[in-house]
Order: C-alpha cells, then sequence, then structure tokens
C-alpha cells in the first residue's frame, strides 16, 4: 500500500499541503498533490452534492487520509477532461 506523508510548505510553516507518494517503478518516486472536497467545488465551480454524486457514479474516486476524504490531482484533472469530451 502506497505510503502516505505531509510535507510542509517552505514559504508557510502553519501550511501542511498533502501529497500522495507512489512508485512506478524502482527509483521512480511521483508525488500526486491532493485536494479536499472544497477545493475540488473552488476549481471546478461545482457544489459538495456533485462531487459526491460523481463519486458514486464511480467517475471522481476519493482517497481517504485517515478520516480525510481527498481527491487526487491526477484524477481530478482526468476527470475535468472527460467533460470536456
Amino acid at each position: 500500500m502506497p505510503k502516505m506523508t505531509a510535507i510542509k510548505s517552505p514559504s508557510d510553516s502553519c501550511r501542511i499541503d498533502l501529497f500522495r507518494v507512489h512508485r512506478q517503478s524502482p527509483g521512480c518516486i511521483i508525488m500526486d498533490r491532493l485536494y479536499t472536497i472544497k477545493q475540488v467545488c473552488d476549481i471546478a465551480g461545482i457544489g459538495r452534492s456533485t462531487v459526491y454524486r460523481e463519486n458514486l457514479a464511480s467517475r471522481l474516486p476519493f482517497v481517504k487520509v485517515g478520516r480525510a476524504t481527498r481527491i487526487r490531482a491526477s484524477d481530478l484533472k482526468g476527470w475535468l477532461d472527460s467533460l470536456g469530451a
């Protein structure tokens, strides 16, 4: 199972950015930003219920970090791209 890590932003000691760390091949680590539901709503200009509806329809996967629900940047990008098609 991939490890989850929190990385502090050097510009703001109070702000924490969450990234999902996973390996695609030996020696290659990729970090994918994780967004909150509110951030996704702000980015996409949609409501919370729409985000949850898209998840229930298996179009926008969620990642659980403890009790928190997050959405991978790559999943969000893919979902937004599929809306334009």
